[in-house]
């Protein structure tokens, strides 16, 4: 019997043109994920731009195979779900196995101040937004990022990776480019990665420090040549501190 807490992520996989016809929509339930023998705390679809061989999922690894909150990794994970169109048809469509591949070193991230003294919490280091488009996969997450000069502060780890298929069951992954994005001073929460159609990838985040007042913020870098990123933009800034305390809050 599945545990009566949390056992692991699950995928559900909707009939999209039954819900947009506003009848009974089939689905199918892929419960109780894993990869390496360690239960998945998220798994992250990826938002598909154009066609794509599968619909592909990622994790990072967030806790141990004893379930303990882990507080540093450096693999990913991935899925790929094919034959979508069986949902439809009261089919299966068919979840890959899982496979692991290395990446750069995520970490914890830290709590991250404001103006008014509250702690902000950006949660942990599991995936955040994911997009394929022209056969490569962008990810983000939150990680704690040594500064040059500075301290370790909340930033970013991004990634850009080339997954592949072989048949329908097994997916494999390499990193392309990845790295960090960070600032003095600077504390950067809950990143989403996409890129525009005229080849600009940019990732949004929030920003708060000290003297900074909870802003909306991005960077942006190209495709073509996704090595790193530009100067950090803030394009809304914050009008006063953050207290809800259920889901940015922390002590």
């Amino acid at each position: 019997q599945p545990s009566p807490y949390f056992n692991g992520a699950e995928i559900f996989a909707i009939s999209k043109s039954q819900l947009a016809a506003s009848v009974t929509a089939n689905y199918v339930e892929f419960p109780h994920l894993s990869d390496g023998g360690i239960l998945i705390e998220t798994l992250q679809p990826a938002i598909t731009s154009g066609s794509a061989p599968a619909e592909y999922f990622l994790h990072s690894f967030t806790v141990d195979a004893s379930g303990n909150n882990s507080s540093f990794d450096n693999r990913l994970g991935i899925f790929a779900l094919t034959n979508q169109s069986a949902v439809t048809a009261g089919g299966t469509p068919t979840l890959s196995n899982p496979a692991i591949f290395s990446s750069e070193t995520y970490v914890q991230p830290n709590l991250a101040p404001q103006p008014s003294g509250v702690m902000l919490n950006p949660d942990d280091d599991r995936m955040q937004q994911v997009q394929y488009v022209n056969g490569k996969l962008y990810a983000a997450l939150s990680s704690a990022v040594s500064i040059k000069n500075d301290a370790t502060r909340t930033g970013i780890a991004w990634f850009q990776i080339k997954p592949s298929l072989k048949g329908s069951l097994t997916v494999k992954a390499s990193i392309t480019h990845q790295g960090y994005v960070g600032a003095a001073g600077t504390y950067l929460l809950y990143p989403a990665i996409a890129q525009g159609h005229n080849g600009i990838v940019e990732i949004g985040f929030s920003l708060s420090s000290t003297t900074q007042t909870p802003s909306a913020a991005y960077v942006t870098g190209t495709a073509s040549d996704v090595t790193g990123f530009g100067p950090i933009y803030v394009v809304a800034t914050g009008t006063g501190s953050y207290t809800d305390t259920f889901t940015c809050s922390g002590s």
